[in-house]
């Protein structure tokens, strides 16, 4: 082989390496991030369901940021929708994971 050829390999070899370690990174660290969004910290605030007021930052809806989650997505199981977002939805995917919709979970906190 030429000098130019073994570079060109080479070249090709680093970057599919780089690529590879940044998407297992990157994969590795998605559970700690799902974790995070779903809120699995379940502390109340004294707010009412579907009450604007006063909802604990962990059970704020992911799309609206203002209701309190009580919908779980299957089959993903992420746990972060009002009702009101759920049934609005135009794309029937998760907002987490993008993964298609097949049925849904009410879920009460008390």
């Amino acid at each position: 082989q030429s000098m130019s050829g073994r570079i060109i390999v080479g070249a090709i070899v680093l970057v599919v390496s780089v690529g590879a370690s940044v998407y297992y990174y990157l994969r590795s660290r998605r559970p700690q991030a799902q974790a995070q969004a779903q809120g699995l910290s379940l502390s109340l605030s004294s707010s009412s369901r579907g009450d604007s007021k006063e909802v604990s930052e962990q059970l704020q809806c992911v799309v609206c940021l203002d209701r309190e989650r009580n919908i779980m997505l299957q089959p993903c199981n992420h746990f972060c929708l009002c009702d009101a977002c759920h049934q609005r939805l135009k794309r029937r995917v998760c907002p987490i994971c993008n993964r298609p919709i097949a049925s849904v979970l009410p879920v009460f906190v008390s």
